[in-house]
């Protein structure tokens, strides 16, 4: 046993000390240490070191012992042979799991050589699924087969045993699903049609999770949840990856879980006089009252959104009007009609995201856009500096997992509409007050979205149109009159307040030359405080928030103890 082992370490007796080595050995075989701390594993930390160093040496040196008694974890060698006739006895099941086999271009008894591998210990499956599993990012190599086959030969068949049951999902799962991020999100590969070119799209993990699977351990009938299942087996996920944007959905050797944009370039020059006149009026006339200054702006933000979808733009559009049902929302319908249903996602509130819980639904979209953007001040104030980070900051990342190629993040851009007074991120965001001349008006409406949004030729020619305006450069808020009221409203008027104090000299601050402070009675100023917003109209906030507020607002403002 010493002499086995002590070869399982010889990786870690040339690279330390042998000496060190022979008395960690010494003390693991006396107890001392975790019995976790097995001969499967001693060889698995070997074989990490330098796999073909330690093959080299394990045919070489390695003594083969008297097979011992298996505890409980262990299971009998001898009867995974048996388990598996025993399982797959009807000839129609074998059949069907024949051609399940051979559609992933290998062979039934491949399969069965691989099902009945004696020689990994139970609690070495990551060890057989590197040998035997072929775990790529790429999307399904030609696999035609309906994935629901699968599905019904887990509900229907009964596994003789637990561990002939983890080896035979783990041989099938990578076939049909990506598995991605830190909480698992599945994604079923197939194959891209002329009518339909994405490869991979997002399956529903309730329905995965109900999978029930029936099994026999100690002679007795067991079931499992699937999900259940794969927190107990070794399968891979694709963690911290995202996609590549573009890449073309004919190429089996490029793996991206984003679809290609929906509207395509056409080969051909246009100008605005060429596009829907409906579809100009909307964007000139609705969304920028005609100011030129501002269609420039809004052109070359769609374009850079639609021909750079891997730059962030590092600004927000946020669409405002106190009025409802003017159209803000169907500027959210084109976008989608030009970047595609399933790159774009729709919330009704900017906690949804922002919050501490986030969202998973915006994950690899490449546009969110909320319908109401702040309808609770306080929910918007909490949710500031996430909004911030997320509009700015560049999401990238790259790590290598078993056979992945790198890839990169999609970029997110968020846009808003708004029916309220909103605070805001300064010089982040660009607001837009919509124009309601056509409010209510179901005709106009219906044209832009039946001629304009649902015609795949005018969002071509649309898409191709902006072209010419797209930069992959980030770009510049656009300051609008509108902006300016935002950001007072963002504060609630304490920005003004405290500036009519500090210019004033009214009673209740001192101001300290040597100290460059105001200091200030707590109770005096918020006397004042409410006489001030109650003369405006307003509702005064209560006195601990107004505290708060002021104080963050002017660090030279501090109150007296």
């Amino acid at each position: 046993m010493r002499k086995t082992n002590l070869c399982v370490l010889k990786q870690k007796v040339e690279r330390f000390n042998k000496e060190f080595a022979t008395k960690e050995f010494d003390g693991w075989f006396d107890s001392k240490y975790s019995s976790s701390l097995n001969e499967g594993k001693l060889k698995g930390i070997a074989a990490g070191c330098d796999s073909v160093a330690y093959k080299q040496w394990k045919n070489e040196y390695e003594v083969k012992e008297p097979r011992k008694t298996f505890t409980s974890k262990s299971f009998e060698r001898s009867t995974l042979d048996q388990d598996f006739e025993l399982t797959f006895k009807s000839e129609r099941k074998l059949a069907t799991l024949t051609q399940l086999v051979e559609l992933t271009g290998r062979t039934i008894d491949d399969m069965r050589l691989a099902m009945v591998d004696t020689s990994f210990e139970i609690d070495e499956l990551e060890y057989w699924a590197d040998k035997y599993l072929v775990i790529e990012n790429k999307p399904n190599r030609d696999f035609d087969l309906n994935f629901s086959t699968f599905e019904k030969m887990l509900k229907t068949t009964n596994f003789e045993s637990l561990h002939l049951l983890k080896r035979f999902v783990l041989y099938f799962i990578h076939e049909f699903y990506v598995f991605e991020g830190s909480d698992i999100t599945y994604y079923y590969k197939r194959k891209p049609t002329e009518d339909d070119n994405s490869v991979i799209k997002a399956y529903d993990s309730k329905n995965f999770f109900k999978v029930q699977i029936q099994f026999i351990e100690n002679k007795k009938p067991r079931s499992t949840k699937l999900s259940d299942l794969l927190n107990t087996i070794p399968f891979h996920k694709f963690a911290n990856t995202v996609c590549k944007w573009e890449h073309d959905p004919n190429d089996m050797e490029t793996f991206s879980l984003a679809n290609p944009l929906l509207a395509k370039g056409l080969h051909e020059e246009f100008t605005e006089s060429d596009l829907h006149p409906v579809l100009v009026d909307y964007l000139k006339r609705i969304i920028c009252f005609n100011d030129s200054e501002r269609y420039q702006w809004l052109m070359e933000y769609i374009g850079s959104i639609c021909h750079y979808p891997d730059n962030k733009t590092k600004v927000m559009l946020v669409l405002y009007s106190m009025e409802k049902q003017i159209g803000k929302s169907n500027f959210f319908k084109l976008l989608t009609s030009l970047l595609g249903t399933a790159n774009t996602h729709m919330t009704q509130h900017l906690t949804n995201v922002f919050g501490e819980r986030g969202s998973p639904q915006v994950r690899h979209k490449k546009l969110c856009w909320f319908e109401e953007i702040a309808g609770d001040k306080r929910s918007f104030r909490n949710c500031l500096e996430r909004m911030k980070s997320a509009i700015t900051d560049s999401v990238q990342s790259s790590r290598n997992l078993y056979h992945e190629e790198e890839v990169h993040g999609n970029i997110t851009e968020f846009i808003g509409a708004s029916n309220n007074w909103i605070g805001i991120v300064e010089d982040k965001m660009t607001i837009f007050d919509v124009n309601p001349a056509e409010q209510h008006n179901k005709v106009y409406y219906g044209e832009l979205i039946d001629d304009v949004i649902k015609n795949e030729n005018e969002m071509n020619k649309f898409y191709t149109y902006l072209k010419r305006f797209a930069n992959p450069k980030p770009k510049s808020f656009l300051r609008t009159p509108i902006y300016d009221s935002m950001t007072t409203a963002s504060n609630e008027g304490i920005v003004n307040y405290v500036n009519e104090l500090k210019e004033s000299g009214l009673n209740g601050i001192v101001h300290t030359e040597s100290q460059g402070q105001y200091r200030v009675e707590r109770d005096i100023m918020y006397l004042h405080y409410q006489r001030w917003r109650e003369t405006a109209g307003e509702i005064p906030d209560k006195r601990s928030k107004f505290c708060e507020k002021i104080s963050k607002l002017d660090k030279r403002i501090t109150f007296k103890r």
